[in-house]
């Protein structure tokens, strides 16, 4: 059972009619991605701070407690930040780069599914690198991984 957001008007202290991000709450089977993306997208910072909590779980809803709670008038950039930084991924260059230097490409693997593999783990590993080695590398790791004998030939 998920918790979704069902749209009701009421009025705000100054008698006007307002379009609430979240008036009420209701258990359904929906799941909270399911609100509409265009609802989304027009929220303020205030209403994406408010309502991010309910797609959390465990220790990042623990820590977005605490955030809120150190600080009331955090602004959503910021609690997505501390987010990140306790939560985001931390690899080290160098895995990445061993990552990169060992991959192959899988029997069942597409031509396209091993370039995007290629491509996705030199990102990682050459990111302090210049353009050059960027655009050699892949390109190097492609035909010495591939299977393909005419394709990696062709290259």
């Amino acid at each position: 059972m998920f918790t979704t957001f069902h749209q009701v008007q009421h009025e705000n202290l100054y008698g006007q009619q307002e379009q609430p991000v979240a008036s009420h709450l209701q258990q359904t089977s929906q799941a909270p991605s399911e609100i509409p993306y265009q609802q989304q997208r027009e929220w303020t910072d205030e209403q994406k701070r408010d309502q991010s909590c309910w797609y959390l779980e465990d220790a990042a809803s623990e820590l977005y407690t605490l955030l809120l709670c150190q600080n009331k008038t955090a602004s959503f950039s910021d609690i997505i930040s501390n987010t990140n930084k306790r939560f985001g991924f931390h690899e080290l260059p160098e895995t990445s780069q061993v990552q990169f230097q060992t991959c192959a490409v899988d029997e069942k693997e597409t031509l396209e599914e091993w370039s995007e593999k290629v491509l996705s783990l030199v990102t990682k590993a050459c990111s302090r690198y210049s353009e050059q080695l960027m655009t050699e590398q892949p390109i190097m790791r492609f035909c010495h991984g591939c299977n393909d004998e005419v394709t990696g030939t062709l290259l």
